[in-house]
């Protein structure tokens, strides 16, 4: 009993948490859009006070839920439209509005010509970049919240792995953005390399939202079946595998474009790039090595039928 009224405090407080840095993170983003907003009333910036707070109620109520939930056995995919808001609650739901919104906000921001130099710390491009930098924090911060979904601990090391590539990948395209915000960069750089920066910068925000689904749809499926390891391992390369070709190979090639041909200051996150595209291929490669391994046991797979060992071709 003591056990748990641990857990639950422990939960209720990752929940109250990941909510603070969440409204935190809203407002700062929020002074810089609205001091450096044009025009009037909603125009210049107020309607996203609205939207961040619709965000703010949607993940309230899903922790909410969440934490009646907790005990109760796994659901299974809806099938019919009138069971669509069960999934509500789920991480990858929160996650998806939240990013739509978030990256809203960064084409405004970082798509605009002119951002004016304050000397002001709070409305500085220094703060702007540490509130982008929170989403990993907050995205960890969520992962943490729906352990208690599904009470299984391969989906439990998943998802705490998952938060932790995550969170990694927004500091790395927070560093990269940061690039558009520097008055040199932005009379040098063409148009379309700070197209292709902001592009692949919003794909990791939302990229998330894929691990995060493959992850529900498995853990529903051995919550009525009991399934091998398999599909957990696939989620982990999937993870792997997205990062690497849609996040890792890409800051690579851009970074060192800009070193290069720009002469722009080199990141430690080159060689963080580096690092997972190299993890992610031997991952790869694992994966296609044991799926042949296994292909060739399942066409010699002994059969004890009627009293005599066949064997098949399947």
């Amino acid at each position: 009993m003591g056990e748990e009224v641990r857990s639950g405090c422990v939960d209720v407080f990752v929940k109250v948490l990941c909510l603070i840095v969440l409204v935190t993170q809203n407002a700062l983003i929020d002074y810089y859009l609205i001091q450096f907003g044009s025009g009037t009333g909603f125009r210049r910036g107020y309607i996203w006070i609205i939207c961040d707070s619709l965000v703010l109620i949607f993940w309230a109520v899903a922790f909410v839920m969440v934490r009646i939930r907790a005990k109760q056995p796994y659901p299974e995919i809806p099938k019919k439209e009138r069971h669509i808001p069960q999934e509500l609650p789920f991480a990858y739901c929160s996650w998806l509005i939240y990013a739509g919104v978030l990256i809203a906000k960064l084409v405004k921001i970082y798509n605009s010509k002119d951002h004016p130099q304050i000397f002001w710390w709070l409305s500085s491009s220094d703060m702007l970049t540490i509130a982008v930098s929170m989403s990993g924090l907050i995205f960890m911060l969520l992962a943490y919240s729906h352990h208690e979904d599904v009470d299984n601990a391969k989906y439990r090391l998943q998802i705490q792995k998952l938060g932790t590539v995550v969170g990694l990948a927004i500091l790395d395209t927070t560093d990269l953005l940061d690039m558009l915000h520097e008055v040199e960069s932005n009379a040098t750089l063409p148009f379309h390399l700070r197209a292709a920066i902001l592009a692949f910068g919003c794909i990791c925000i939302v990229l998330p939202v894929f691990p995060l689904f493959a992850l529900r749809l498995i853990a529903a499926k051995r919550s009525a079946h009991k399934r091998n390891s398999e599909s957990w391992e696939q989620v982990f390369l999937l993870k792997n595998v997205l990062f690497m070709l849609l996040v890792d190979i890409p800051y690579f090639a851009i970074r060192c474009h800009l070193w290069l041909d720009y002469g722009m200051s080199a990141s430690v996150f080159l060689t963080k790039n580096l690092i997972m595209f190299l993890r992610g291929a031997f991952d790869l490669l694992q994966e296609v090595k044991l799926c042949s391994s296994t292909r060739d046991k399942k066409k010699n797979r002994p059969l004890l039928e009627l009293g005599l060992v066949v064997r098949f071709n399947k």
